[in-house]
C-alpha cells in the first residue's frame, strides 16, 4: 500500500487508485473484483475513535472524529471531523495518506482520484490538516 514507506511516481499511484475508482479494472485488465472494493471500503470500526490520531488532534483542542476504517482504507463517513479526504468529499470517499507524503482518495460519487506525493515529514496533526486543507482545494476545483 502506497503509505507503507513505498517508492513511486504520481502516474503509477494514479493508475492504482483508478484501478480502484474503476471497480477494480485497468486498461481492459480485472485485477480486483468489485465486491472485494466494495469489502475493503466499507466502514468496519463503527464509532470507534482513531487512537492513532486521537492524541494530536485532541492536543490541537479538538475532538477527534470515528475512525472510519475499511480494511485498511480510510473512508470519509458522514458528518465534519478533520480527516485526510477533506470535508467537500462525498461520503463514500475512500483512500489513505502516508505521513511521508504519498497518498490517495477516490470520490465515487463525484467520479474524481486525487493523488498525492510530497517528500518529508511534518507533525503528525499538521500533516493530517494540510491533507484536509488540499483535499477540499481539490474537491472544490472539480464540483
Amino acid at each position: 500500500m502506497p503509505w507503507m514507506g513505498c517508492i513511486s511516481t504520481a502516474t503509477d499511484l494514479f493508475r492504482f487508485a483508478e484501478m480502484l475508482r474503476r471497480g477494480g479494472e485497468l486498461d481492459g485488465v480485472r485485477i480486483l473484483s468489485p465486491a472485494t472494493i466494495k469489502l475493503a471500503t466499507t466502514i468496519q470500526t463503527g464509532t470507534m475513535v482513531n487512537e492513532y490520531h486521537a492524541p494530536a488532534v485532541e492536543q490541537h483542542g479538538l475532538q477527534p472524529g470515528p475512525a472510519n476504517i475499511g480494511l485498511d482504507f480510510l473512508v470519509r463517513g458522514e458528518g465534519v471531523s478533520l480527516n485526510s479526504m477533506g470535508t467537500l468529499s462525498s461520503p463514500r470517499t475512500f483512500g489513505k495518506f502516508g505521513l511521508g507524503g504519498t497518498g490517495f482518495w477516490i470520490d465515487p460519487e463525484r467520479d474524481v482520484t486525487f493523488v498525492f506525493l510530497r517528500s518529508g515529514l511534518l507533525e503528525h496533526f499538521v500533516d493530517y490538516a494540510n491533507y484536509q486543507r488540499l483535499s477540499d482545494m481539490a474537491i472544490a476545483a472539480v464540483i
